[in-house]
């Protein structure tokens, strides 16, 4: 048999390995780091919330959810209508830049345009002969589009409202109506340089 390992000091009786592992220091420190499981168990049972109080915080972030969904869907809702009205608005300054650019190299728009009324598809590509014929220059023309009617007949009919402006100064004003499934529309137009008459703009 092996003898038992012990340590001696001087002075001393022989002390065992275990009994000096007992009595030292790491001992104590190793007891508290890591609680006998009598103690570790019991611990988390005295911290656990009532299941009244975990039951309401619960029904609270339920209560919650909803409010939070239907404001991520408005503003999703309201993202994507702004996100569609400014592409709306490229495409009428796209298409009415074309029309000028088309009248001024001597060509005939009366095709292009949609009106409510042939007659006023006729009158309104004649207009812009007169105005924009022989303007070479592209950079003369400018043309900007807003959402609403601010045309001198404020009936409620149009959506949009174009204005092209010639040297900087307006021109051309025109009353659109562009509804969701169709094209645009004009159902109106005015010259600056006149005032306004009710044929052109009705």
């Amino acid at each position: 048999m092996q003898p038992a390992v012990t340590s001696t000091t001087s002075g001393s009786s022989p002390v065992s390995a275990l009994e000096y592992f007992a009595y030292s220091p790491w001992f104590s420190v190793l007891t508290v780091v890591n609680p006998p499981s009598p103690l570790r168990h019991r611990l988390p049972l005295m911290d656990r919330p009532d299941p009244d109080v975990r039951d309401r915080r619960y029904r609270r972030r339920q209560r919650l959810i909803v409010p939070a969904l239907i404001i991520v869907a408005a503003m999703a809702m309201i993202l994507w209508a702004r996100h569609r009205e400014a592409q709306r608005l490229d495409r009428l300054r796209w298409q009415f830049e074309s029309l000028c650019q088309l009248v001024a190299v001597g060509g005939d728009p009366t095709s292009r345009i949609r009106a409510d009324s042939p007659t006023k598809r006729d009158g309104f590509a004649e207009t812009l002969r007169t105005v924009f014929g022989g303007v070479t220059d592209a950079s003369r023309i400018a043309v900007h589009a807003e959402t609403g009617d601010s045309s001198p007949w404020v009936d409620g009919r149009a959506t949009h409202t174009v204005m092209i402006h010639l040297d900087g100064a307006a021109a051309l004003g025109v009353r659109i109506t562009w509804v969701e499934g169709a094209d645009a529309e004009i159902i109106g137009y005015w010259e600056m340089a006149s005032p306004p008459a009710p044929a052109g703009g009705g």
